[in-house]
């Protein structure tokens, strides 16, 4: 497997990741900016958009017969947010070209395809088709609404939101709600015009003759002006002050306990990043990690207790369900199991089970496509250029000294709790 990465044009890189593990080649692009209130919504709601039809393919039925001429090609839409960047974009999956029993340039093609996507969306009188955009509005809203649903994930949303108060990455990926309602199409379209001009662009590229793709998106942006912002690097604090505690009640069986700390200022492409994920996995990122093997099994205090790193922002959360009795002993227990790191309280057993569950988290991410991608821009995000073999390697030569040193600088910032007032399944 190889990474290679291309200026196309000012602030647009192509991300090749030459491979033939899979049967199917991806190519897709990311539109990166810095996350705030004002543009989120539009953001997010923009590849909803484009992904519904360009001027070639101006309905759903022309397009899917398009995607189904590839062999049953898939377009899937990507929002996230990494630190204090908005991703928002989406990428298209088909079969490799070597598969192919015409032995048709499908890969060429679909990169024609996202081209026209971007350069040639589907317009209605100088702007975004209306029913187009007023339908994918009301699914970006479900969407956000959605989130409330799956309280696990609710929990640690929230707890990020107290943590990051006042800075970007507090700031929901999807938008807010009373902001998409006020879009028009032609407002979405005028921003999607800027985005081209000023968003950073990364194009990825999966599978086999990448370089040739790469060569053709360069093509396509050649004589485009173009004026891409600066991405401010993501803010980082290290060290957490007073401990903040807030509770939130809602109509659920099974609290939710979520502490969120600080990392020291360590993050993705630091240093000691190893030595954070080895002590992560040590404390609570894995089956064999302290807050699993006491809190949950050998006390009972929780359903579930994990740790798990945000790792361009520098933050560890350790989410757990519990009942609402036993919040304050779990509390208790989850900074105990920390103290018990800090001191160096862990076996040689549990320091190879921790390094091989984290060494095998990375290899796996290269079983997927999206997931391979995934890792290579946030190497992009963070500056860095590593493989997940490198990675994995990297675990190797994290000592017990590196674990506890990184464990010591770890501090508590917040306290969450989702209280539950009823005995309906949350």
């Amino acid at each position: 497997m190889e990474f290679e990465r291309r200026a196309i044009a000012p602030g647009v890189h192509c991300n090749v990741i030459g491979t033939d593990k899979f049967k199917t080649n991806t190519i897709g692009v990311q539109f990166v900016s810095t996350l705030s209130e004002q543009e989120a919504s539009k953001n997010a709601l923009v590849p909803y958009v484009l992904v519904r039809g360009c001027e070639r393919y101006p309905d759903m039925t022309e397009l899917n017969r398009y995607l189904e001429s590839l062999y049953g090609a898939s377009l899937s839409v990507n929002i996230q947010k990494r630190g204090d960047r908005q991703i928002a974009g989406f990428y298209l999956t088909l079969l490799a070209d070597r598969y192919a029993l015409g032995g048709e340039p499908l890969l060429e093609s679909a990169a024609d395809f996202v081209l026209e996507l971007i350069f040639r969306p589907l317009m209605r009188d100088g702007a975004f088709d209306e029913q187009i955009v007023a339908k994918e509005k009301k699914n970006l809203i479900d969407r956000i609404d959605a989130q409330i649903n799956d309280k696990r994930r609710y929990a640690l949303r929230r707890t990020y939101e107290v943590m990051c108060q006042g800075e970007a990455f507090a700031v929901n990926e999807y938008g807010e709600r009373s902001r998409i309602e006020e879009l028009t199409g032609a407002e979405l379209y005028g921003h999607y015009r800027d985005m081209l001009q000023t968003a950073n662009l990364e194009f990825f590229v999966i599978g086999q003759n990448g370089g040739a793709i790469a060569k053709k998106l360069a093509g396509a942006f050649a004589g485009r002006q173009r004026s891409p912002r600066a991405l401010p690097p993501t803010r980082v604090t290290a060290a957490a002050g007073s401990p903040r505690e807030t509770t939130d009640e809602m109509a659920v069986a099974q609290g939710k306990l979520c502490l969120g700390f600080r990392t020291g200022g360590v993050s993705f492409g630091s240093e000691d990043y190893p030595a954070l994920v080895m002590f992560s996995g040590i404390y609570g990122a894995t089956p064999v990690s302290k807050l699993f093997m006491n809190v949950r099994e050998k006390l009972s205090l929780c359903y579930y207790c994990s740790s798990l790193l945000e790792k361009h922002k520098g933050l560890m959360l350790v989410n757990s369900g519990v009942e609402v009795e036993n919040a304050g002993r779990a509390r208790e227990e989850i900074l105990a199991q920390l103290d018990a790191v800090r001191r160096g309280d862990f076996t040689e057993e549990e320091f190879a089970a921790a390094r091989k569950a984290m060494e095998n988290t990375y290899r796996s991410s290269a079983d997927f496509p999206h997931t391979l991608a995934d890792w290579y821009l946030g190497c992009v995000l963070a500056g860095c250029e590593m493989s997940l073999d490198d990675a994995a390697a990297a675990l190797g030569r994290v000592t017990r000294d590196d674990v506890i040193r990184v464990a010591q600088s770890v501090t508590l910032d917040t306290i969450y709790f989702l209280r539950g007032t009823s005995k309906e399944v949350g």
